[in-house]
């Protein structure tokens, strides 16, 4: 839509206004507008006008709360229209023509405002939940329209919290640098979101203004009367830093600088803006700038022109100071309609009964919107619950990630689904090593937010309640314990006097005891069901200061790769087995009393069995066999030999009869009776003696 400084306003009589207002469900004509101004008619804001008129009398203006309405201006033959919804009425005073009323129409987006929603918007791109957001709010498709360039990233996850959905959509737009104006169509006005400017001034269309001074004269065509123009000194450069988890190790920083030539000074340096990579650092930190740079030269004209609305394109003309002539884009208008001469007295309408003041920056500048401040103040803990898709353990993802639900989000998705991965903050951690006791489903947590950012959780520990109940109550209140959801625990105990700590597996069917129980100190370790296995890759110790004792079930065995000793510094060593008693050496065995003497005794018989040969061997003393009851054998399928060194006799006595050999050799038998008896008997030697 073009308009030339030609197009005529024309002389409106009296009887004719220059502005009319329908509203849904209320007659044409019904009011009669006697004037208007508005408030935040500026791009990417909720605008509202302010309309004063009468009525009918008797006139009930309760029921229009809420009815779509539309406020007309008359406009070089046709209507400059904005579309609202009726948000306040207000019955000021009785008029002469009827009851007058003050009514606040608001952009559609005001229904927004009064909508306050806590919930999470998972992997979504800003157009989707804008759309979503409106969609609920009950406006539909036809009513809004999005021209966008760029492209935009999912955010994983996204907190809206104790927020209006008006004041979340601005600030994710913001955060993007999406902006939004409104085409007034015949029927609605249409919210258009765009990147660009020039894509939402070339919807709206450009308007064309002579400068024209005021004379007090009437004038016939629309024009600019009066100007002014605003620089002011912005920071110059900006510097953007944040972190990402996923990859620790990248530096993420990224800086600008002003593209204006008009003055700047400063660094502004802005830390966790939320970007993961580079690339959409570089994305942020230029919208930023841009927001900046678009601040520091901004143009301020009055004029009478209707037809001129935020995201238009005002092309100027004539204008003494030349710089200021050219395309410019409207940002802001704050506009003031007055009729009331007119109605009051029945002529024509005198002086100036529509008038504004438009807010510009130079064309192809490009526009960002005031980016929002952080709600830091909102971002403190919350509590949830950590949330499993199904299984005994933990849903932990491969880097020790949760999922979990916030206890505001009203959402119907399937478990597990209600958050993207969410680090669980530990007491103590780094490469390789740290601290970790998976959090199981039902789990009550603690939730805060990295850098004050709600849409960047962290769990900050576990809570207790009824159904999590904690270890730890009043019934043991002088233990410190850390029990797994599969039943092991540890027990520090600190009540004074019976100091203990157990470290045992679920029903203690394995248990470790430390206790230091005043005047009974005890280790226990013991397996009820098991085995217990003890190894020292070198040396293992096991001293007790006074008795040991060790209790077998059944077998033991002892095993050892080489040598093994067993010894007492005083006193005995005793072995004792209830059946058999069995030495056994792959070589020698061998048993020695260094001092004292050396004992066997059985019971029954002792027998001594060897596969080769055996010897018996006295260094000093005498040996004796001794056979109490009973006989004495030797057996041999061999010879028998009895030999002595030649230091004593040998003697072989029975009952007052014996058989001698002396030390150098004489044989004597001596006995009261000696028998010889053989087959053959010879008796040989150099001498024969008889008595």
């Amino acid at each position: 839509m073009s308009n030339t400084a030609q197009d005529m306003l024309g002389r409106v009589g009296a009887s004719t206004s220059h502005y009319e207002l329908d509203i849904q469900q209320v007659a044409a004509g019904t009011f009669t507008v006697t004037g208007f101004k508005s408030q935040r008619h500026v791009l990417s804001d909720d605008y509202c006008f302010i309309i004063e008129a009468t009525a009918p009398t008797g006139f009930d203006g309760n029921p229009l709360l809420g009815s779509e309405a539309c406020l007309s201006m008359r406009w070089s033959g046709q209507k400059s229209r904005i579309h609202g919804v009726i948000s306040k009425v207000n019955f000021t005073r009785e008029g002469s023509d009827g009851p007058v009323f003050r009514l606040e129409l608001s952009s559609p987006l005001w229904r927004l405002k009064k909508a306050r929603h806590n919930r999470v918007f998972l992997d979504k791109t800003v157009e989707e939940i804008v759309t979503e957001v409106l969609e609920e709010a009950g406006i539909g498709s036809e009513a809004f329209e999005f021209e966008l360039n760029g492209d935009y990233p999912q955010r994983e996850y996204i907190v809206q919290f104790d927020e209006s959905d008006y004041d979340f959509i601005s600030r994710q737009l913001a955060f993007d640098g999406v902006f939004f104006g409104f085409e007034q169509t015949e029927r609605r006005a249409v919210v258009l979101f765009a990147d660009d400017a020039s894509a939402l001034s070339e919807r709206l269309g450009m308007v064309h203004l002579p400068y024209v001074v005021q004379s007090g004269q009437d004038r016939l065509s629309e024009a600019v009367f009066q100007f002014s123009r605003e620089w002011a000194v912005n920071t110059a450069n900006l510097i953007l830093k944040d972190s990402n988890d996923r990859t620790p190790d990248q530096r993420l920083e990224v800086e600008t600088e002003t593209r204006s030539d008009v003055y700047a000074v400063g660094t502004a340096y802005l830390y966790g803006e939320h970007f993961g990579d580079d690339a959409e650092g570089q994305r942020l930190a230029k919208l930023r700038q841009e927001l900046l740079d678009w601040q520091r030269d901004v143009v301020i004209m009055r004029s009478d022109c209707r037809g001129l609305m935020p995201g238009r394109r005002l092309s100027l003309s004539d204008c003494p100071e030349r710089a200021v002539n050219g395309d410019w884009l409207v940002i802001a208008v704050e506009h003031s309609g007055d009729q009331n001469a007119a109605q009051a007295y029945g002529g024509d309408a005198q002086g100036m009964t529509y008038e504004n003041t438009l807010h510009l920056i130079r064309a192809g500048t490009p526009y960002r919107p005031p980016v929002l401040e952080k709600r830091r103040e909102t971002a403190t803990t919350f509590h949830g619950q950590v949330e499993t898709a199904g299984g005994d353990y933990a849903h932990v993802d491969e880097d020790g990630r949760y999922r979990i639900r916030l206890p505001f989000d009203l959402s119907d998705r399937p478990d597990a689904e209600a958050s993207h991965p969410v680090r669980l903050m530990q007491p103590y951690g780094g490469g390789e090593h740290g601290i970790h006791f998976p959090l199981h489903a039902g789990t009550e947590v603690l939730v805060g937010c990295l850098n004050g950012d709600l849409d960047r959780p962290l769990i900050l520990g576990a809570l207790n309640n009824a159904n999590t109940p904690s270890p730890v109550t009043a019934a043991n209140r002088s233990q410190n314990v850390l029990r797994t959801w599969g039943g092991n625990e540890l027990v520090m105990d600190d009540r004074l006097g019976e100091e203990r700590i157990e470290l045992f597996t679920r029903d203690r069917e394995n248990i470790l005891t430390l206790d230091a129980t005043e005047g009974a100190h005890k280790l226990r370790m013991a397996s009820e069901k098991g085995d217990v296995e003890l190894y020292a890759g070198r040396n293992m110790l096991i001293e007790s200061g006074e008795n040991q004792t060790v209790e077998v079930g059944a077998d033991q065995d002892i095993t050892v790769e080489q040598s093994q000793r067993l010894m007492t510094k005083e006193g005995e060593i005793e072995y004792q087995a209830a059946t058999d008693f069995l030495l056994k050496a792959d070589e020698n065995v061998r048993v020695t009393a260094e001092n004292q003497d050396l004992e066997l005794d059985a019971g029954q018989d002792l027998v001594v069995q060897t596969g080769n040969a055996f010897s018996l061997n006295v260094a000093d003393e005498d040996i004796r066999f001794l056979v109490e009851q009973g006989d004495f054998a030797l057996d041999s399928a061999g010879a028998i030999t009895v030999k002595g060194q030649g230091n004593g006799n040998i003697h072989i006595g029975q009952s007052g009869g014996a058989i001698e050999i002396t030390a150098d050799g004489n044989l004597t038998v001596d006995a009261p009776k000696v028998e010889i008896t053989g087959g053959n008997i010879a008796i040989k030697g150099q001498n024969l003696g008889e008595n």
